[in-house]
């Protein structure tokens, strides 16, 4: 075989790092900035629950419109592989956010934070289990993760996939959730789970088809 087509463990390790970093360089191009702060339930679920005084790290941190919100008496640390966005997230707030796949292990040591967040990018991982581990590692016991995925259950996916076959048009999501499916995940790592629906027109009439949105929190014990 041509060495040409001989690549070490390591360099297509590297390669396939690239290729995600890139993806997700083009894809936040082609998306609004506004990110969380649209959604004003989201926010303020993930401002009461990091609470004061804690070190915060969010995992996938785009343009650090949460830390933003957070940063006034918390010590934090974003992470994403984003490097566009990292650029723009260090100039808003004075920081050097560290780059990571978070497909892989954590660049962080054992208990090292009070409350990670992680907003709308578990249904972006093919294993998200195995990042909520990762989680779990770098949380000091009783400290918490919090975040939000998309309402996979809701109605307006199943019409859709009865009529077009497909959940979701979001080219980036490899998961859909429930609010049962992501309390069962979290309940592997952590206790304490607490799940909230919130944005819709109708989501008075139930909450779990007409959110657009699951938000949650739990704790590692």
């Amino acid at each position: 075989m041509s060495k040409n087509f001989v690549h070490s463990k390591e360099n297509s390790h590297s390669a396939e790092k690239k290729l995600v970093s890139r993806f997700y360089e083009d894809f936040q191009k082609r998306r609004e900035k506004k990110g969380t702060l649209a959604i004003p339930e989201r926010l303020e679920f993930i401002k009461s629950e990091t609470g004061k005084g804690n070190t915060v790290a969010e995992l996938g941190c785009r343009f650090g419109d949460i830390l933003q919100e957070i940063k006034d008496g918390n010590d934090i640390v974003g992470v994403d592989v984003d490097r566009n966005a990292m650029q723009i997230c260090g100039k808003k707030l004075g920081i050097i956010p560290i780059f990571a796949d978070l497909n892989e292990s954590l660049p962080f040591e054992n208990e090292s934070f009070d409350v990670v967040i992680i907003s709308e990018v578990l249904e972006h991982l093919p294993y998200p289990t195995a990042t909520l581990g990762e989680i779990a590692r770098i949380l000091r016991k009783g400290g918490k993760i919090v975040g939000s995925v998309p309402n996979g259950q809701k109605l307006r996916n199943k019409i859709r996939f009865f009529l077009e076959g497909i959940v979701d048009t979001d080219e980036s999501h490899l998961q859909f959730f429930s609010g049962s499916s992501i309390k069962l995940l979290l309940e592997k790592n952590f206790s304490a789970v607490k799940i909230k629906h919130v944005s819709g027109r109708l989501i008075r009439l139930r909450p779990s088809m007409f959110g657009n949105y699951i938000l949650f929190s739990a704790v590692k014990t």
